[in-house]
C-alpha cells in the first residue's frame, strides 16, 4: 500500500512490522513513465480550468 488513514504512519503502526506487508511513502506511484502523464493532466486540467471547461479525470484516464 502507499496510502494510510494518517501519513507518515505512527512508528507502532501494525502494518509497518508485519510481514506480508509493503509500506511505501505515497510518492509509490512517481515513475519514470508517470512523470510525464501527470505532468501534461495537471497542465490540461488548468487550461480547461482557464478556459472555463471540464477537468481531465485523473483516475484511469490514459
Amino acid at each position: 500500500t502507499d496510502v494510510l488513514d494518517e501519513e507518515p504512519p505512527p512508528a507502532d503502526h501494525p502494518l509497518l512490522k508485519h510481514p506480508k506487508a509493503l509500506i511505501t511513502p505515497h510518492i509509490g506511484s512517481r515513475t519514470y513513465e508517470s512523470v510525464p502523464r501527470q505532468a501534461m493532466r495537471a497542465t490540461l486540467n488548468l487550461v480547461n480550468y482557464l478556459k472555463g471547461e471540464k477537468d481531465v479525470i485523473q483516475a484511469n484516464k490514459w
